[in-house]
């Protein structure tokens, strides 16, 4: 939980100040999109002063989409909609599981297959 003391630090206010840039950014490159796109915006663990050390080190995971049927495959898997997420939610899906989370959702949109590729809520080792 963020403290307002925490912003009066300088490291607080760079903190802010790289959150306010990062999403100037996104927002531009967003608004320049044309047609259908997926767009998946992935957070970072949270620095000290904002998140004690012994957290869990989940990240917030947003995905955009124009085209609300690039979305029900992550519906499904949990994801809710809006920016605002819950606190005391439980997590979703692992990082190493998206990759093919994502290729579920874009199939189901976009293939001329009607099976789907499946979903690895662990991801996939590769190598031995």
């Amino acid at each position: 939980t963020r403290r307002s003391s925490d912003l009066a630090d300088p490291s607080g206010q760079r903190y802010l100040d790289s959150i306010v840039y990062d999403l100037t950014v996104i927002a531009d490159f967003v608004r320049g999109l044309h047609g259908d796109a997926l767009v998946m915006l992935m957070g970072d663990h949270q620095p000290p002063f904002i998140s004690a050390e012994t957290s869990n080190f989940d990240t917030p995971v947003h995905v955009l989409a124009r085209d609300p049927s690039l979305l029900r495959e992550l519906s499904a898997r949990g994801f809710s909609r809006g920016l605002a997420l819950d606190p005391h939610a439980a997590t979703v899906t692992r990082h190493e599981a998206l990759f093919s989370l994502l290729v579920r959702a874009l199939s189901q949109c976009c293939a001329r297959s009607p099976q789907l590729p499946s979903y690895y809520p662990q991801g996939v080792r590769i190598g031995s």
